[in-house]
């Protein structure tokens, strides 16, 4: 008899399940890298089974499938209102596609064992348990058991624990402290401009903005709903699963295997219908919930990210009310990313009135976006960045490099890479960087871990790191702008929002471009290797070009990095931080806002845009 393959992403469950020892012969088919790093014989990592064009096909599909959704769900009266969530859906759909289409033929009928983990801990069950069970319900040899693990936390403490209150104030300033005196505390209103201002999530550009009208006189508040789910208008529910069936019929079609299909969007449309009873709650206690503190008063809602489920409700009680409804960039990325365009339905500006982002070329990207329900204005960057290369933690200066490392795994996250790239290969890059290149450096450097977790095990990079001698790991729960003053010089990849902080510290930054993931937008790319030391994965010598550049005395690179000085604040200017006052030239813009808005009809969109 042939021994069952085994889905498992966990060594702990192969062992606590004894199907390690006592199914020896047995497949073992992963999402984690990390498990087919340590099973090499055995571990078949599924995502291999798909090819880079594959795989490119797939993410090509993201922006169509979006449109497309958003085409059907605004056509609809019933679905007008769910038109966000339902592009919102149909990008995470892609996702799951994806992972439906590494299933093969023998999966559907042969013996099979599921192994997922029980943390006693919900939410990360859900992240760390894949869809295999309800794909694989029609196969009557396929059995789904549940294994305890224990699981730590998303990081491990280490480095000092939090930064102290005096490292938090250096980077914060005067703002942040404000920002707790003026929210949610009654205070008398000043001026002619005193109005509602309603806080919907928190980042820095916000933070300021709320200040700096709170300063002007506005009430600052905070606007909580109770994430809840209420069943929704009859009919609704059908209407967004025939939607969602339409949009991805397709994909289904091309991508994955015919019995596959209604499990799959069995499984796609209970998210649908779940994100919309999220917003249809949220509405239901908008309706008893007066934004206005008095007839006739201007209000505003400021938020984070626009595009979860109760923020579309929010959105369509401003316009209902005629208020305005501001989104608040939280990080570059849009701007310098080759690929990031295709999750437009997810960008801040989506769904808000207007968005307030850091640079020009942010703006103009946001403002390029289908579907957009307003504008986005350059204001320039918080405060906070340009004060973090002296705002530190650590004061001590023993690794005077410091790699930042970018590898946010997608396991069963939802997300998808923007790129070829998948986890194992993701995995692979670190471990080269790290073997490779800085364990042969004659300098000490900070290995900076992403704080996120995707898989029940440890990310083994860490042990590879402490082996090497000269490379510490830093796995605290400490942001990595608290120890930027540590280092002499900063080296991290990838086109993500991590580079802001890096660059805007003022320290040497290393910068490597990874072509299959997360790759520089061309215009982008130029302006880095003027502004940077940038080097690409495309060179087939980068690996020994970086050591080489890296093994030079530190005070060398320094001199480089001052000489490169004019090019930088070019860079800077056109895609991170233009100028013009951050949150106090966001509160001019919406005062000067609130004029035009409170005079639209309520339910024009357009008066907005």
């Amino acid at each position: 008899m042939t021994a069952p393959a085994i889905f498992c992403d966990s060594f702990a469950a192969l062992e606590a399940a004894a199907a390690f020892d006592h199914e020896p012969h047995s497949s073992i088919l992963t999402v984690s890298p990390f498990l087919a790093h340590r099973l090499p014989a055995r571990a078949v990592f599924l995502p291999d089974r798909l090819s880079r064009a594959r795989i490119t096909d797939l993410q090509d599909l993201r922006k169509p499938l979006q449109c497309h959704a958003l085409e059907i769900a605004s056509a609809e009266e019933a679905l007008r209102p769910f038109e966000g969530i339902a592009a919102v859906n149909a990008l995470r759909s892609v996702e799951q596609i994806a992972l439906a289409a590494c299933l093969e033929e023998r999966e559907l009928s042969e013996p099979v064992v599921i192994l997922n983990v029980e943390t006693g801990q919900p939410a990360a069950n859900d992240l760390f348990n894949g869809p295999w069970a309800d794909l694989l319900a029609g196969n009557s040899q396929a059995e789904c058991r549940h294994v305890p693990v224990e699981v730590g936390q998303t990081v491990h403490r280490q480095g000092g624990g939090a930064p102290d209150l005096l490292s938090r104030m250096r980077l914060a300033g005067v703002r942040r402290a404000l920002y707790r005196v003026f929210r949610d505390r009654a205070l008398p209103r000043l001026g002619a401009k005193a109005m509602d201002v309603w806080i919907l999530g928190e980042n820095e550009l916000l933070q300021e903005t709320a200040v700096a009208l709170a300063l002007r006189g506005s009430r600052i508040r905070t606007l909580r709903l109770t994430p809840d789910q209420s069943p929704l208008p009859e009919g609704t529910e059908q209407a967004l699963d025939r939607c969602l069936e339409k949009v991805l019929e397709p994909a289904l079609d091309e991508f994955v295997l015919p019995p596959l299909h209604r499990p799959l969007l069995k499984r796609l449309c209970a998210t649908l219908q779940a994100d919309a009873e999220r917003q249809f709650s949220a509405a239901s206690q908008l309706e008893k919930m007066p934004l206005r503190s008095e007839p006739g008063r201007d209000a505003v809602v400021l938020c984070n990210f626009p595009c979860k489920p109760e923020n579309f409700a929010v959105r369509l009680k401003c316009e209902a009310e005629g208020m305005l409804f501001a989104g608040f960039q939280h990080g570059v990325s849009p701007e310098i990313c080759a690929r990031h365009e295709d999750t437009l339905s997810t960008y801040d500006i989506y769904n808000a009135h207007r968005g307030y982002m850091f640079n020009d070329g942010g703006a103009a990207v946001a403002n390029d976006i289908p579907g957009r329900k307003g504008t986005a204005v350059s204001v320039g960057m918080p405060a906070d960045y340009r004060r973090a290369g002296g705002a530190g933690f650590h004061k001590s200066q023993n690794e005077p490099i410091t790699f930042v490392s970018t590898s946010v795994y997608h396991g069963y996250s939802g997300k998808f890479s923007y790129g070829p790239q998948n986890d194992r290969e993701m995995f692979g890059l670190d471990l080269t960087l790290l073997q490779d290149v800085f364990g042969k450096l004659p300098h000490a450097v900070l290995y900076k871990t992403y704080p996120s977790r995707r898989f029940p095990d440890d990310d083994p990079t860490v042990e590879i790191a402490r082996s090497l001698g000269n490379v510490h790991p830093f796995t605290g729960m400490i942001d990595l702008r608290y120890l930027l003053n540590r280092t002499r010089v900063l080296v991290t990849c990838r086109a993500t929002s991590t580079v802001s902080w890096c660059l805007m510290s003022g320290k040497p930054l290393v910068f490597i471009d990874v072509d299959d993931n997360m790759p520089l937008r061309p215009e982008a790319k130029t302006a880095f290797e003027r502004g940077t030391f940038l080097f690409s994965t495309k060179d087939p010598n980068w690996v020994t070009a970086l050591l080489t550049f890296l093994s030079r005395p530190i005070e060398e690179i320094e001199e480089d990095w001052d000489e490169k000085r004019e090019h930088r604040q070019a860079l800077v200017r056109k895609y991170f931080d233009s100028g013009g006052g951050g949150g106090r030239a966001a509160a001019t813009h919406i005062l000067g806002d609130i004029e035009t808005t409170s005079s639209v009809a309520a339910g024009e969109s357009e008066g907005y845009v």
